[in-house]
């Protein structure tokens, strides 16, 4: 059987010796699945295709059909289209060499081995013999939305490489291509190396098909918004109403409102430097601002919501109506004065009451407020990320500036309270004011004096100064005191104890702090209770005190009848007895 087979070899070297162009009738036939043409040095078009193109058809056994394997779309293929230019016979199978490869002579079909075309962008070209299907870049395999990216090799009717065939028109949305919606004729605007004016695909350029996609004179609002506005409307697929997702708030954060300046694009998400960027997500990342003072910003898709923003008041902790707006609800209900925070921020923020409206707040914001309670948009200090006050008092927030005496305590307190029964205001106005008893108290004697307007946190800081400390360590429950003020140090007061909020006398009469006299030293010796009060202490009389030295945390002596007094041994030397310890 060899030996038959390459006698019959021979003799087609010899007819084409002698000068047959191509083979026919018996010399054309197969002899065990290889032809018996095509000896070295003959033309491709020996065994297949004709003088003009070696392709078939003809094919090896003189089959003309595009529905055979053998012709199927080869010319097709190498010929240019509406869509491209020739296809290269190697980007299919490999190409054999007329002088030095006798092997493929012998093979009963061709060698599909894919080029660098049809393997570009990724591809992992494929070959079905069975269903005569291919899967290659050219015919849209790592595109998306073409209607036949794996053709029939033996359906040559056109509807196969017709546009759309290969990628969508335009390519779906999850391939990150925008929503053209002008058709054909918009692809200009982004592939003018491709693609003219009308729609069609520039063949003569040979940049269709060629592995690479083009793009060119590309801008932010070739894919979205418009030449007014880089920011939706339009979507990338098109979309106009602010309940999609792709428009939203969009133009509502990039424009002034009643309340703010223009939001930076940046505050939401990553601005592109270029227009690669595209990969069908929207790639949020908050900036500083949305961030401020330890916000960790969160979009939720799914609900359209964002979350934990220092720009809806998430860091507030204020009273905010709505902090966790709806990105798709744009009526101006979420963006109205009072959503971030209360108006005023509660009592819980150390923010003081206000009862006069937004109109009162200019007086401790003027840098963002108006006179008339409305934001001061110009001047881009509301929703900056620092709370702008300036021109604060102590009356700002609490006591009343209108008073000439004590302006800074209470009433009214940082709440607006102005009864003396709330803990806010209480016996303030009592200690302040001189009275029988004693002059005026120190408010250091109570409580820190804050060195600025910085101070407030919504809790009152009791620190006893150095006269309520004398002899004792003064203390308060958040009702009563017990202080050297109040007798502490004493014995025989009626009221060592007493209540902030009573403010109705009984509990600053003479006895609530000692008795009278006092159950100390010889204070209740007869002759002294008949002397008198005045008869120790200068100033004093049988029914007044010296107010400038009573409650000053000292002992006081020098009346009437007493010279010296020596604390070291406790002893006087008064007129009316010798030395004596007392």
């Amino acid at each position: 059987m060899r030996q038959h087979r390459n006698l019959l070899i021979c003799s087609a070297a010899l007819l084409l010796a002698a000068g047959c162009s191509r083979p026919n009738g018996a010399v054309s036939a197969l002899v065990d699945g290889a032809p018996t043409s095509g000896a070295f040095g003959a033309e491709c078009s020996s065994c297949h295709g004709s003088a003009e193109n070696p392709a078939p058809p003809t094919s090896l056994k003189g089959l003309t059909a595009t529905t055979e394997l053998a012709v199927g779309a080869h010319q097709t293929h190498l010929r240019g289209g509406l869509l491209r230019a020739a296809i290269a016979c190697q980007e299919c199978h490999v190409v054999p060499g007329k002088t030095n490869d006798p092997g493929h002579l012998y093979k009963d079909h061709a060698d599909v081995t894919f080029g660098p075309l049809a393997s570009a962008n990724g591809s992992t070209p494929s070959w079905d013999r069975q269903s005569a299907t291919c899967a290659t870049y050219c015919h849209g395999a790592t595109m998306k939305g073409g209607v036949t990216t794996a053709p029939v090799w033996t359906r040559v009717d056109g509807t196969q490489a017709s546009c759309g065939t290969c990628h969508g028109i335009p390519p779906p949305p999850e391939s990150g291509h925008p929503a053209v919606a002008k058709g054909m004729a918009g692809c200009i605007d982004c592939h003018a190396d491709t693609v003219r004016a009308d729609g069609s695909i520039d063949v003569a350029g040979g940049k269709h098909i060629d592995g690479q996609v083009q793009v060119s004179g590309v801008t932010c609002t070739s894919c979205h918004g418009s030449t007014s506005s880089i920011a939706p409307p339009h979507g990338t697929h098109g979309e106009t109403a602010t309940t999609t997702l792709a428009v939203g708030a969009h133009q509502s954060h990039l424009n002034d409102s009643a309340i703010r300046q223009a939001v930076a694009c940046s505050e939401c998400h990553l601005v592109p430097s270029s227009p690669t960027h595209s990969n069908g997500v929207v790639d949020l990342t908050f900036g500083p601002l949305a961030t401020t003072a330890g916000a960790q910003p969160s979009f939720d898709a799914s609900q359209a919501t964002c979350a934990s923003t220092y720009c809806h008041g998430s860091t507030l902790n204020a009273g905010g109506s709505n902090t966790t707006p709806i990105w798709t609800r744009v009526d101006g209900t979420q963006a109205a004065c009072g959503t971030c925070h209360g108006l005023p921020p509660p009592a819980s923020t150390g923010h003081p009451t206000v009862t006069s409206g937004l109109a009162a707040c200019v007086s401790c914001h003027p840098d963002t407020m108006n006179a008339d309670g409305t934001v001061n948009v110009a001047g881009g200090k509301h929703m900056n990320g620092v709370v702008d006050a300036a021109g604060l008092s102590c009356t700002s927030c609490h006591g009343d500036a209108t008073r000439s005496t004590n302006p800074a305590a209470p009433p009214k307190g940082t709440k607006g309270e102005t009864a003396t029964t709330a803990r806010a205001v209480g016996a303030h106005q009592s200690h302040l004011t001189a009275n029988a008893l004693r002059v005026a108290v120190s408010c250091s004697e109570c409580h820190l004096v804050p060195t600025s307007t910085s101070h407030s946190t919504g809790t009152a800081t009791v620190t006893f100064g150095a006269v309520a400390n004398t002899g004792t360590a003064s203390s308060w429950n958040g009702t009563t005191c017990a202080t050297y003020c109040h007798g502490a140090t004493l014995t025989g007061g009626t009221n060592n104890n007493p209540t902030w909020t009573k403010v109705d006398g009984t509990q600053a009469a003479c006895g609530s702090c000692h008795g009278i006299a006092p159950a100390t030293g010889q204070h209740g010796r007869s002759a002294h209770q008949s002397a008198g009060c005045v008869a120790c202490h200068a100033g004093y009389s049988a029914t007044s005190v010296n107010t400038a030295n009573h409650i000053n945390g000292k002992k006081d002596l020098g009346g009437a009848l007493i010279q010296t007094y020596d604390p070291s041994t406790r002893s006087c030397a008064p007129a009316c007895h010798g030395t004596q310890t007392w």
